[in-house]
């Protein structure tokens, strides 16, 4: 009896959590065929001066050009560039 109890108490409370669900904001699709860019940012360059390597002396040089949108999936293309590497590198 107190195992089903139980049981039933744990129910309850699963059922009650999957209820409780946080409320969507914001939510990204890439249902075009590019960056909406009042929602990205792109950031470009190495972060020289200021910070060259952004911090973490990463050898990549940020260009807006290293990535497509299609069929609702955003995929940024590294590409090895002489001595370093090229991307695409954005926020929101």
């Amino acid at each position: 009896m107190k195992k089903l109890l139980l049981l039933l108490l744990l129910s309850a409370c699963i059922a009650t959590a999957q209820v409780k669900k946080g409320k969507l904001i914001w939510e990204e699709n890439f249902n075009s065929d590019s960056l909406n860019t009042a929602t990205w940012n792109f950031e470009t360059g190495n972060g020289c001066p200021d910070n060259c390597g952004f911090g973490n002396a990463e050898k990549q040089t940020y260009t807006t050009t290293n990535h497509k949108v299609a069929n609702g999936y955003l995929t940024i293309t590294t590409k090895k560039e002489g001595n370093g590497y090229t991307s695409t590198r954005i926020t929101t």
